[in-house]
């Protein structure tokens, strides 16, 4: 099972948020990802990332039609580094934590998603 933390702060103050018994780090960079990489104007993979959107229930698949096209409506600061923290190889136990630049849309995005897909508790 994967666990999505997002970490709210100035400067690096997200890296806190990683887990001291990880096993695997990793740093990725999904700003420059999306700005450098032509892999979302492929027509093929976009084509499979909207047949996978259009998949999804009610307002999910508004709002990741909508984030795919603009990413930073997403609240997270792609421009800072994002983080895989794996603590548990066995049972792909870990964290992505990212930067937020606006906490309201992060909440109203996961909000949406966990919805959604009955994942509330």
């Amino acid at each position: 099972m994967a666990v999505v933390i997002v970490s709210c702060g100035d400067g690096k103050d997200y890296l806190k948020a990683l887990p001291s018994n990880s096993v695997v780090v990793a740093k990725m960079n999904f700003g420059n990802l999306l700005n450098e990489s032509e892999a979302l104007q492929d027509p093929q993979i976009k084509g499979a990332l909207k047949e996978s959107i259009n998949q999804m229930q009610g307002d999910s698949r508004k709002l990741l039609r909508d984030l795919l096209e603009h990413p930073e409506n997403s609240g997270l600061d792609l421009n800072q580094p994002a983080y895989l923290a794996i603590e548990n190889l066995e049972q792909t136990r870990g964290a992505i934590i990212f930067s937020v630049s606006n906490e309201e849309q992060v909440k109203t995005t996961l909000s949406t998603l966990l919805a959604d897909n009955n994942l509330n508790s």
